[in-house]
């Protein structure tokens, strides 16, 4: 089923469901008709889901009295978010809708851009030809690449080169702020230094089945990689893929030489295989990789730690394996 509100969302990082209600109140809003429209042509089973938030609902509901009224609303605003991650996926895998003359002669073979070389304005937005672009979103949340881009945005570009994929979505979209930090001090680095053999670990979030695998692994006389993918259940492969970084990490510096995020996207069959393999297998050849940013140079330390746990965000067990790993 399709929207006629899911336009209205499709180009920013606004939440569905934080916005309908005062849509719905205000007949004066340019999108309360199709608003109306939208629920009455709604089929699924409002009383079901009702029940099944029911607390949440009663706790949030303060303007409309009619509390089915406002169930609806809140179950359209998870389709339409729904929807809208659907088609992000697609587009990622088919590369759409990177046929914009703003991206001409600019993307690499993997649709990165340099930000350094093709001399674009980069902070909390990608700006180019006066366009406002945002970070690819990494997961199934409008505000996902939130805390990586700021973390990406304070690399020292006269020391590494970065690539970065703009969203298929995003674009000319209001800004969102957010007060939280990340994570961002030291691991016990001599441990990662003296490491002779495979040092990895696995996290299962009890709620969301959700599956997180690190992998350290030494190679060649001077190096180590680090590997780590959040694989997302199979009940919302869907709506996203999995998140990876990689990373490669130099003993006798002390400093990372690479890193990159990317999104794997999986469909049953392929889901259903990688979940079989440990993350010391390829596993990134076994979905589509897309790839969300890539850094080259000398990155310390104290930047490859703000990056990693940004671009997780949301990820507990991974923020506490770090915690856990601190030099005291």
């Amino acid at each position: 089923m399709n929207f006629k509100l899911k336009n209205y969302f499709l180009h920013n990082v606004l939440t569905p469901q934080m916005y309908l209600e005062d849509i719905y109140l205000n007949n004066n809003h340019p999108e309360h008709q199709n608003l109306k429209e939208d629920l009455d042509i709604l089929e699924e089973d409002v009383l079901k889901y009702y029940k099944k938030h029911e607390t949440q609902i009663n706790f949030l509901n303060k303007k409309i009295p009619d509390v089915m009224v406002y169930s609806r609303i809140l179950l359209l605003g998870e389709l339409i978010a729904d929807l809208i991650f659907e088609d992000r996926l697609n587009a990622l895998l088919n590369n759409k809708p990177y046929d914009l003359k703003e991206f001409n002669d600019i993307c690499d073979d993997e649709f990165l851009i340099n930000v350094k070389k093709s001399n674009i304005k980069f902070s909390d937005s990608i700006i180019i030809n006066n366009n406002k672009y945002g970070l690819c979103l990494p997961i199934n949340a409008f505000n996902s690449s939130y805390w990586i881009t700021q973390e990406v945005n304070k690399l020292n570009l006269n020391k590494v080169d970065l690539k970065i994929r703009v969203d298929p979505f995003l674009r000319n979209f209001d800004n969102m702020f957010y007060s939280s930090t990340v994570f961002s001090k030291p691991l016990n680095w001599n441990d990662i230094i003296n490491l002779r053999n495979e040092d990895k670990g696995s996290f299962q979030n009890y709620q969301t089945n959700e599956l997180t695998e690190y992998l350290w692994k030494p190679r060649k006389e001077n190096e180590v990689v680090f590997t780590c993918e959040e694989l997302p259940s199979k009940e919302n492969i869907h709506l996203r893929g999995s998140r990876y970084f990689h990373a490669i990490f130099e003993k006798d510096t002390g400093k990372f030489k690479h890193c990159d995020g990317s999104i794997i996207i999986y469909d049953k069959k392929k889901f259903d295989k990688r979940s079989k393999l440990s993350i010391n297998n390829k596993v990134n050849d076994i979905g589509k990789e897309i790839k969300l940013f890539r850094v080259d140079g000398v990155i310390p330390k104290e930047q490859f730690m703000p990056l990693v746990t940004s671009y997780f965000y949301w990820n507990y067990d991974l923020l506490c394996y770090f915690c856990k790993n601190l030099v005291k």
